[in-house]
């Protein structure tokens, strides 16, 4: 913790100092740590230069200088928080869920591990950027896939008209519901006004939130029936967690007077409803995994090879044949049954939780697994399961 503090200390004198003594130019970026390698386009959209300033201990810091337009990919680190700190320059960052926002000089952002994310430069100038991350048995970053266009801000679109983010597949344990709300009559025009912003905004900004489509009866104008379908009860539950939707609700709870939530079963699958959006989210997302070299690089290269570029960088990033979801259950199954209980299922029981595996069906997997593995077996599972999964509540109520 103390080196930690000293680093970071460091870093914003060094910082400070960028903001007194460097010329006031983005378009000519000022460089005062190298950034002389360039960066992979398997991980990156346009031209990113980094070098690794420090890769030992207990943090890798990092320097880059990304060009008008370039950005990374959609990641996140692994059981790591990093920190970032703009140095000179402008640029993008986003979370999963959340609006993107301009970063420039002086900005500290902090990316909580697990996190979803990417960042970049603006179309129009360069970003200058220093990163700090902690060190993981898990594995320095997990890349997913490019940043789009329309996310980035690239679009034919006019100007000023907002985009839609990319969506997630619609996963099977999605939700399809009818909310039936009967509005206060004395209310109604305020009503619309908080539904139809937060019917925008989710749309807008949260992956999982597919489809929210709304009518209201002729006769009686103050029924109204949403229909609304998440890609799984994590993205329900992120949804319902959300500012814009608290806005909705604490603002609107006095206008209600009734309120249903039904929900539904498709009758053909088949037809899928054109809100279901298809994005590159369905296409093969790219496993960056630097574990095997972090911890046996020196000592056992090939081993580390095989674990990195083969496993993870091949097999795992196979997906578009068999899903990073369904990879999941497959591999915490045959670690259940071997009965290994130690760090590497604590790694994919996490995973799992990032792939959209919810508590109730871990806890069905592991039951499941117990007639056929063993009781002990089942029961070393469950104790590193419950710590994996001790926040969620599996809430399908608004």
């Amino acid at each position: 913790m103390k080196a930690k503090s000293i680093i970071y200390a460091a870093l914003f004198t060094i910082s400070m100092h960028l903001n007194m003594t460097a010329q006031e130019s983005t378009d000519n970026p000022q460089l005062i740590f190298p950034a002389e390698n360039i960066a992979s386009s398997e991980s990156n959209t346009g031209e990113v230069h980094l070098s690794i300033l420090k890769g030992g201990g207990n943090n890798m810091i990092t320097n880059f200088c990304f060009s008008p337009g370039s950005r990374n990919f959609w990641h996140y680190h692994p059981n790591a928080e990093q920190t970032l700190l703009v140095l000179d320059g402008e640029g993008y960052y986003q979370e999963e869920g959340q609006e993107k926002r301009v970063i420039k000089k002086g900005d500290v952002i902090v990316s909580k591990a697990n996190v979803r994310h990417w960042n970049g430069a603006t179309p129009d100038k360069a970003l200058v950027c220093m990163t700090v991350t902690e060190h993981s048995f898990d594995g320095h970053v997990v890349q997913l896939r490019s940043v789009t266009d329309e996310e980035y801000g690239l679009s034919t679109r006019a100007e000023n008209e907002p985009t839609m983010c990319a969506k997630l597949p619609m996963f099977a344990d999605g939700i399809i519901r009818l909310s039936k709300v009967e509005v206060d009559p004395a209310y109604l025009d305020e009503y619309m006004k908080f539904a139809a912003e937060v019917g925008e905004i989710s749309l807008r900004t949260e992956p999982g939130v597919l489809t929210m489509y709304a009518l209201q009866e002729k006769e009686n104008p103050c029924n109204i029936t949403i229909l609304e379908t998440y890609a799984s009860q994590e993205a329900y539950r992120s949804h319902i967690a959300s500012a814009h939707f608290q806005k909705y609700k604490q603002g609107t709870l006095h206008m209600v007077k009734t309120l249903q939530l039904l929900d539904q079963n498709e009758l053909n699958p088949s037809n899928k409803i054109v809100n279901y959006i298809k994005t590159q989210n369905n296409m093969a997302q790219k496993i960056i995994q630097t574990a095997g070299r972090q911890q046996l690089g020196d000592f056992a290269p090939e081993f580390a090879h095989l674990n990195d570029d083969i496993l993870f960088g091949e097999v795992w990033s196979r997906n578009d044949l068999l899903s990073l979801r369904d990879r999941s259950l497959v591999t915490i199954t045959s670690l259940i049954s071997q009965g290994i209980t130690d760090n590497s299922l604590t790694y994919h029981l996490q995973e799992a939780k990032k792939n959209d595996i919810t508590r109730s069906e871990a806890a069905e997997i592991i039951t499941h697994i117990a007639f056929y593995a063993g009781w002990p077996k089942a029961w070393a599972a469950f104790n590193l399961a419950k710590k994996v999964w001790t926040d969620d509540t599996e809430t399908t109520e608004k």
